[in-house]
């Protein structure tokens, strides 16, 4: 607003990018954490992250790392020094998607399923007017 250079200068991301775990939990209060349109991000980033959808799924993961909190009986901020792969892999179970984590836990059966199919379609049949 108040730049001395002309135009805008903003970066665009190229394609899907994660939102930050840290931009969910407050910097100088060690129990607060917010979720959904209230979130710690910059002008440029509230275009996507304000998406009802988007707010839905940092819900989420808010949500399960409050109950890692109470679990562990640490801060936002210990959960994420110390316990990611945790709230990840808790996620991943839930049908998060992660970019770039993969499902490691042993006990879903999705990991070793196979898919066979009986038939296949090899063309689409198209009609014209």
């Amino acid at each position: 607003m108040y730049a001395t250079e002309s135009g805008s200068k903003h970066l665009h991301a190229d394609g899907n990018y994660h939102i930050p775990f840290r931009s969910l939990y407050s910097r100088n209060v060690n129990n607060l954490m917010f979720a959904g349109r209230n979130i710690s991000a910059t002008h440029v980033a509230f275009g996507t992250t304000r998406v009802m959808a988007t707010c839905a799924v940092i819900g989420e993961a808010a949500g399960a790392s409050a109950a890692l909190c109470v679990k562990h009986r640490k801060t936002p901020r210990d959960i994420y020094r110390g316990h990611m792969t945790e709230l990840q892999q808790h996620l991943l179970r839930q049908d998060a998607t992660i970019i770039g984590v993969a499902n490691r836990d042993e006990r879903d059966l999705a990991r070793s399923a196979s898919v066979i199919a009986s038939s296949e379609l090899s063309e689409l049949a198209v009609t014209t007017p």
